[in-house]
């Protein structure tokens, strides 16, 4: 079990001909606001889910959310992670990355919704409600074209 080895990360960058490439870890993910996608997670939860062993609502709150399948990391039991994609980044294009602290206590509809930095600022906020006894690290960037 490699619960609470490793780590996740997110990287991202727009090349000079329009095309953003993004590299993604574990459960950070990629949100492409206009467009309503993300990132898959690489999480036994995530697994689950592809085999239909459990309904995509459960994830944000899956016991196994937090084992990940691939991580940047080189112990033993985590998969080697070289993957990558491309796609066109165009003017007006939003990307929203964040990791697990923020994006489980959202529906991916609210997060496609936080479009500027005041509608994020506030979901933030709502999300770090010191009520929550199972806060986690929240990191969180919104970048446009």
């Amino acid at each position: 079990d490699n619960q609470g080895l490793g780590g996740a990360s997110a990287a991202f960058y727009i090349e000079a001909e329009g095309l953003a490439k993004t590299f993604t870890a574990g459960d950070t993910r990629i949100y492409w606001l206009n467009r309503g996608e993300r990132t898959i997670d690489h999480s036994r939860a995530q697994d689950y889910i592809d085999e239909g062993r459990s309904a995509l609502a459960s994830l944000n709150n899956h016991p196994l959310r937090n084992c990940l399948t691939k991580a940047l990391s080189q112990q033993k039991g985590f998969s080697v992670l070289q993957e990558q994609s491309w796609a066109p980044m165009t003017s007006g294009e939003k990307l929203l990355i964040c990791s697990d602290g923020y994006w489980r206590y959202w529906d991916d509809e609210h997060i496609y919704a936080c479009q500027s930095p005041q509608s994020l600022g506030e979901s933030v906020r709502r999300s770090m409600n010191p009520s929550n006894t199972e806060r986690d690290n929240c990191s969180v960037m919104l970048l446009g074209r």
